[in-house]
């Protein structure tokens, strides 16, 4: 029972990142640098968690991610009813997620949708943290973050890359 508890941790780690996103929905006035800290770790350890002691699973493979995109969305949401972020911004904080629409596209298009793995990549990792940190700093009123911005514009377009270099690889095995 323990041990199940621990191997599910993971997963019950995502789904508070999960409930945070709603709560952060309902009432954006939650949303804080401590409300978005706790958000990271809880999405620091989930994947640590996974990879480490071996506690993936199939739910967890789905349910990060989703925690992942809800918990950004809300946070979006909360900063745009207090104006503090631009349509443009917007834009470059989600051009990770736009580069994995076009990669499922792709997937699609090449009959290779249901056989690619979920998998956490390089670039992905990088965009989530410095996602994380330009909110940290927007909600601490920091005005100075168009260099971070273009940052994670540039993400997009090399995730895209990233994934393309790791389709290629595993269609050479």
């Amino acid at each position: 029972m323990l041990y199940e508890l621990l191997r599910n941790t993971p997963n019950i780690l995502s789904g508070i990142r999960c409930l945070m996103a709603v709560c952060l929905l309902i009432n954006p006035d939650l949303l804080s640098v401590r409300y978005v800290v706790i958000g990271a770790m809880t999405d620091l350890f989930d994947g640590y968690l996974a990879r480490r002691c071996s506690f993936s699973t199939r739910l967890g493979t789905w349910l990060d991610p989703l925690g992942d995109k809800l918990f950004a969305i809300a946070v979006v949401v909360a900063l745009l009813i207090r104006s503090q972020i631009s349509s443009l911004q917007i834009a470059a904080l989600f051009s990770r997620d736009i580069a994995l629409i076009l990669f499922s596209l792709e997937l699609l298009a090449i009959g290779k949708y249901g056989k690619w793995k979920v998998q956490s990549f390089l670039f992905g990792k990088w965009a989530t943290t410095l996602q994380f940190l330009i909110f940290v700093l927007i909600i601490s009123g920091k005005q100075d973050t168009t260099i971070l911005f273009w940052l994670m514009g540039a993400l997009g377009p090399l995730c895209l890359i990233e994934l393309n270099v790791l389709l290629g690889r595993k269609a050479k095995q």
